[in-house]
């Protein structure tokens, strides 16, 4: 009896968890946490089986690994429990049964408040790549677009070009030849870095500490322009509008841009929200970087409110499916009218 109950209420909690991955109100994590106490205390099989699940099991191991849970989760958690409890409470009639649904909830009321708690990232996104700019260094020493920007390189010849969120510097490589060159980065520890990358491959670049809403350059400056990985690090839709907004401002009338922006749709984040965060470890903590994942649509619909036009969107050239919309980046190339 004790263990078909387990092994219902496991069942029950799964449910309400999987309900959480697609339900802003519902936290995922804590149910999942509770069906695994339950199986575990019930069926090894369905133990094992919600641990290993290639989706279920991740949010599990995240809690494992020790990063906690918020304070909304824990509240949200906490109701949605009594609620749950207090109602199966009141049809059961057996008052040994209500007894031990209420030992059962005290007993999960006291291990969620146990938790360590995970505040919210409070550190800016400028002050989160100051801090791990070395790592990135050495991590994303090239640019995965090196193809992709090849291609820009010998469509446009020559000009100014500036190169919006240009990080540590590796995007500027395939333009070091008849481009005048300049860029701009929300972290001042990046330029830094950005300045030794120019000097190890041999360019020259004026770089600036800037925001891509604000942009510090005359209009129609630029003959065109870059921005990799760089939108979908600005919250809130209308900043990304402004941020492209600058873009159309500061291009020349027929310059053009190359854009990439994560895709909403490739298979890992099939079950995630479009605004996510995303760790970065360091060797003493864990910083969570702030991701707007796009559509194709989205970020083509963006693009033409900003008052550009859309020459195409197109994946990555890693990417292999004869479909675009599982591709790991959305890139765009966009012109000025």
């Amino acid at each position: 009896m004790r263990n078909i109950l387990l092994v219902t209420a496991g069942t029950i909690f799964t449910g309400i968890g999987i309900l959480g991955i697609f339900l802003p109100v519902l936290p995922t994590t804590p149910f999942l946490l509770l069906a695994a106490a339950c199986y575990v205390r019930s069926s090894e099989r369905l133990y094992r089986r919600l641990l290993n699940n290639r989706i279920l099991g991740t949010y599990i191991c995240n809690y494992i690994e020790g990063k906690g849970m918020s304070p909304r989760a824990k509240i949200i958690t906490l109701v949605l429990l009594w609620a749950g409890i207090g109602v199966t409470m009141w049809f059961a009639h057996n008052l040994a049964l209500r007894i031990v649904l209420g030992l059962v909830a005290a007993g999960v009321t006291i291990h969620i408040i146990s938790i360590k708690t995970k505040h919210k990232e409070t550190l800016t996104i400028g002050e989160i790549f100051d801090e791990i700019a070395p790592g990135w260094y050495n991590f994303r020493h090239r640019s995965i677009f090196t193809r992709e920007l090849e291609d820009m390189a010998g469509l446009w010849k020559g000009g100014r070009l500036l190169n919006i969120g240009c990080a540590h510097g590796p995007d500027f490589v395939p333009f070091r030849q008849g481009f005048e060159l300049s860029g701009i980065d929300i972290s001042g520890r990046m330029l830094g870095l950005a300045k030794k990358y120019a000097e190890k491959y041999a360019y020259h670049v004026n770089l600036a500490q800037a925001d891509a809403r604000e942009l510090p350059y005359e209009d129609s400056f630029f003959d065109y322009a870059i921005a990799v990985a760089t939108y979908h690090h600005v919250e809130a839709k209308e900043e990304r509008l402004k941020a492209l907004r600058e873009l159309k401002r500061v291009l020349k009338p027929g310059g053009e841009a190359f854009i990439t922006v994560w895709n909403r749709w490739q298979p890992r984040f099939w079950l995630q929200r479009s605004d996510i965060q995303v760790p970065w470890k360091s060797t003493d903590r864990t910083y969570y970087r702030y991701y707007h994942l796009f559509s194709y649509g989205e970020l083509e619909k963006l693009i033409k409110k900003a008052g550009l036009e859309v020459v195409k969107t197109f994946p990555e050239k890693r990417y292999r499916l004869p479909v675009k919309f599982f591709s790991r980046n959305v890139c765009a190339l966009v012109r000025k009218k």
